[in-house]
């Protein structure tokens, strides 16, 4: 089932969702199983590429992000400045190292492992919901 189309209007389009993940294979993979839904996923493999996509503007709706990542700003701190410049762009951080608790103010935590389904049904949730659903 495709669940990636948002209620924009009458410009629908699918949703964005930026995956930033520095482990190619699990970037991979999240991103394919996103495409699977329809989602469009643009992908970053650390917080300054990041950076530089949401900079360019491609209309981003939610960001995924994993928490240990190379370089100066790891993905708590991203997710931290994200809720400061952007309080409306929802943030799902993931980590095998951290407990939800932890993290009462980000949008959603996924515990590592998880399947993609279960990323799936919480971008379901964090998005807005077409009319008639």
């Amino acid at each position: 089932m495709r669940r990636a189309l948002e209620n924009s209007g009458q410009n629908r389009r699918p949703a964005t969702i930026l995956v930033v993940e520095d482990e190619a294979l699990v970037r991979l993979a999240v991103c394919e199983a996103l495409r699977d839904e329809g989602f469009v996923a643009v992908e970053a493999a650390n917080v300054e590429e990041a950076l530089a996509v949401l900079e360019v503007g491609l209309g981003i709706d939610l960001v995924f992000t994993d928490v240990r990542m190379p370089g100066a700003v790891d993905g708590l701190q991203f997710a931290r400045r994200l809720k400061q410049e952007r309080p409306f762009l929802p943030v799902v951080v993931t980590s095998g190292h951290l407990e939800r608790v932890a993290l009462a103010w980000v949008s959603g935590f996924l515990p590592k492992p998880y399947l993609p389904d279960q990323l799936i049904a919480m971008i379901g949730t964090l998005l807005p919901k077409e009319e008639g659903e």
